[in-house]
């Protein structure tokens, strides 16, 4: 278009529900999913890593100034633990307590 080539840079999660995405300039391409990415590489759930890079694209974007290294990333964990509940489940229809 008037002489840029454009690629496909970002689609947010709210963005494939309607269809849309958003293009860039070739040659800012690769500087610019660098930034988005925020030193992460996505894992095997493609769809999961879609949304979060697209963040950036976020609307509270101006609203608040938070700089890059006052973002911290944490992997998914998973903690198993025992210990006693109120489990609440639905038994025959109904909703039932018990401590487990």
């Amino acid at each position: 278009m008037n002489g840029i080539h454009y690629v496909r840079y970002k689609r947010s999660a709210g963005s494939s529900r309607e269809g849309t995405c958003l293009f860039i300039d070739e040659r800012l391409y690769k500087y610019m999913t660098k930034w988005s990415a925020c030193g992460l590489e996505p894992k095997s759930d493609l769809a999961s890593w879609e949304s979060y890079r697209a963040l950036s694209l976020s609307g509270i974007k101006g609203t608040i100034e938070i700089p890059l290294d006052g973002i911290l990333f944490v992997p998914d964990y998973k903690s198993t633990f025992i210990d006693e509940v109120v489990s609440v489940e639905l038994k025959d229809g109904k909703l039932t307590a018990e401590q487990k």
